[in-house]
């Protein structure tokens, strides 16, 4: 509370007057809420009175809370499988997609459920230039499922016999080169967040960069300009990157030429012993992987009444690597894992659990 000047009644005044009442409510009408000469608090001082003091203004977090593990040996699950542009069963050229799944494991758009999530509520909080913004988000990624010859090739391995993997495997993408390959190089997906600052609908949500006005993470996979071998960004400095998570995807083995995967998850979740038995399932079965991103960027210069209303995590991929020159690049695989039909690209589908995302916002830093 302020400080002011109270006379005091009993013991010290035994009659309520008019003149007393009077100045005792000017006193409290005219108390100031700056730390000045006459107002100091008794028990501390406010944050937002201290100028150049960062103030936070709000901060919100949301899990879905999904054990697909518990859900069985299985990793097929609809609500929790997320796939690659090349997809020729489910992708379609889909260049992006909502991480969705809810608590049970089934894909929903409502809101504060998977990872939309509200900002203060249905009416939104609105943000300043020069507010900071501080994001978080991690996953579990479970299992993943490899499309080969427009079969989920993972799970029972019978469709294809070792000599075929094994040329998949020497199907190599050249490095600055219009040729592609299934084999060696790295796959991957992005994950990131998009922000809503124009209402509550799906199509409003944009990239972090546009709705801030920060050059820093203005990069949108969703365009569909680096589709393609000789298409892919360049990650240099500058890219506008700094929301973007980088989900691995497989590691290459050397045994493609048994019965057993010639692409080797990073994480295997289901723990699939139709591999292999004994030790030489260890090699290829491997944990759930989970991964944390942060990132901090400065509000630009934004409209007047700029509300953020809500975020959302997206998946992206496959993306793959190559190089421009000397720069390194990246692009999104189009071509399907079909050795039949003389394609040699890669379509794998991810399976994620657990998502939790966190939004801090921050005044006068």
């Amino acid at each position: 509370m302020s400080k002011a000047t109270i006379i005091n009644y009993y013991p010290d005044n035994n009659a309520i007057t008019a003149a007393t009442a009077n100045a005792n409510y000017s006193a409290l009408e005219t108390a100031t809420l700056d730390i000045n000469a006459t107002n100091v608090r008794f028990e501390s001082i406010d944050v937002r009175q201290l100028q150049g003091n960062p103030v936070l203004e709000y901060q919100g977090f949301l899990s879905n809370e999904y054990d697909l593990g518990g859900a069985g040996v299985v990793p097929n699950i609809p609500g929790s499988e997320y796939y690659s542009y090349s997809d020729p069963i489910l992708g379609a050229g889909t260049l992006e997609q909502p991480i969705q799944t809810s608590s049970t494991g089934v894909k929903s758009a409502l809101f504060n459920v998977g990872t939309k999530m509200l900002v203060d509520g249905a009416p939104g909080h609105e943000i300043f230039e020069d507010d900071v913004i501080n994001f978080d988000f991690e996953i579990n990624a479970w299992t993943i499922g490899e499309i080969i010859a427009g079969a989920l090739d993972d799970i029972t391995i019978s469709s294809m016999g070792a000599p075929t993997r094994q040329e998949l495997c020497s199907r190599y993408a050249n490095m600055d080169a219009a040729n592609g390959g299934s084999g060696m190089g790295e796959w991957f997906y992005y994950i990131y967040p998009k922000f809503n600052i124009v209402g509550n609908a799906d199509v409003d949500f944009i990239t972090v960069g546009a709705a801030t006005n920060s050059t820093s993470c203005d990069f949108d996979p969703s365009t569909g300009v680096n589709v393609g071998l000789t298409n892919g960004a360049n990650l240099s400095v500058g890219a506008g990157m700094d929301h973007m998570m980088v989900l691995p995807i497989h590691k290459i083995n050397a045994s493609n030429i048994v019965n057993i995967p010639s692409f080797s998850p990073y994480y295997e979740g289901h723990l699939n012993n139709v591999y292999a038995t004994g030790t030489a399932q260890q090699n290829y079965d491997q944990p759930p992987l989970r991964l944390h991103h942060t990132f901090t960027i400065r509000v630009g210069a934004v409209a007047p009444n700029t509300i953020l209303h809500a975020t959302q995590l997206y998946i992206s991929g496959i993306w793959r690597l190559n190089a421009n020159g000397n720069t390194l690049t990246a692009f999104i695989e189009d071509t399907v894992c079909d050795r039949v039909g003389l394609a040699y690209g890669v379509s794998t589908r991810v399976y994620l659990e657990q998502t939790r995302t966190g939004i801090q916002i921050f005044r006068s830093v």
